[in-house]
């Protein structure tokens, strides 16, 4: 029996074949991930990732023109938004999806700070213009967004 523990089943020409690796394999496969990696690189380079702000909305007068409104706001974002800044507001009761976004400007900031269920805020006045598929009424809320910031992830990746 211990004669035949010893065989060899595969000619030498076989274990050369299965021991080698296919040089097409390795520079393919090594393009292939560069590839990836340069495609990965220019769609962060490429793609928008915009930075924006959720406030509560509040209607505080209406004319015809359009309506007043105030906005609460973090206060971490104190330094980073200014007048004439173009706010989204989605009202309660109409959604974005059917009825659209309220368009406005931030008009003035205030800077002194309200606390709220133990958060900080500060207050933002808006000007909404009208008209829309529905009338706004005086005490009105919503919600508003703000875009902060629109630049690309490899911005963010890098720059950050």
């Amino acid at each position: 029996m211990t004669e035949y523990e010893n065989i060899e089943l595969r000619s030498e020409k076989v274990r050369n074949i299965i021991g080698r690796v296919p040089p097409e394999l390795v520079t393919g496969g090594t393009a292939y991930v560069i590839f990836l990696l340069v495609a990965l690189f220019v769609a962060t380079a490429a793609i928008p990732y915009p930075e924006n702000i959720r406030a509560a909305v509040i209607v505080t007068h209406k004319d015809r023109e359009g309506a007043h409104a105030e906005a609460l706001i973090p206060y971490r974002y104190i330094t980073r938004l200014k007048t004439h800044t173009e706010v989204q507001v989605e009202m309660e009761g109409y959604a974005a999806q059917k009825y659209g976004h309220k368009r406005g400007t931030i008009v003035a900031i205030e800077d002194s700070l309200i606390s709220r269920n133990g958060s900080s805020y500060f207050r933002a006045y808006l000007t909404l213009k009208t008209p829309m598929k529905y009338d706004i009424k005086l005490n009105m809320q919503g919600v508003g967004t703000i875009t902060v910031a629109n630049r690309s992830i490899l911005h963010y990746i890098i720059w950050k």
